[in-house]
């Protein structure tokens, strides 16, 4: 199997079952039915154990706070990713480790304000 046919796959099983799934890798990736969001945020360092469950935490947490389960998902992963970019402006992607992911999502939340005010 190809990536295309996988993505057929994917698309399709999230389709019949009403699911929203996420394809953790370089450029993260939520899919809908048959909608598929690519994220452009995150870097290689994040490949590092314990940052999949970062994203599942900050995905919870927002569904916590009342977010609908997509927008929750799609803005989580962007957060999640924008995190581990701020994070490996400091410490590099060689040392990045799933507790720098969390320290920066602060500052990844005041970038999305910053540029709503602006």
């Amino acid at each position: 199997e190809d990536d295309f046919e996988k993505m057929d796959m994917v698309t399709a099983f999230a389709k019949k079952y009403d699911l929203i799934i996420v394809i953790k890798g370089a450029h993260t990736m939520t899919v809908y039915n048959d909608k598929i969001c690519v994220n452009n945020t995150g870097n290689p360092g994040m490949g590092t154990g314990g940052t999949g469950d970062v994203l599942t935490g900050i995905i919870t947490g927002l569904i916590a706070q009342k977010y609908d389960a997509l927008h929750a998902v799609i803005l989580g992963v962007y957060l999640h990713g924008k995190s581990g970019d701020l994070a490996a402006e400091d410490v590099g992607y060689e040392a990045l480790i799933s507790d720098d992911v969390v320290n920066y999502l602060g500052k990844a939340f005041q970038g999305i304000y910053n540029r709503l005010e602006e």
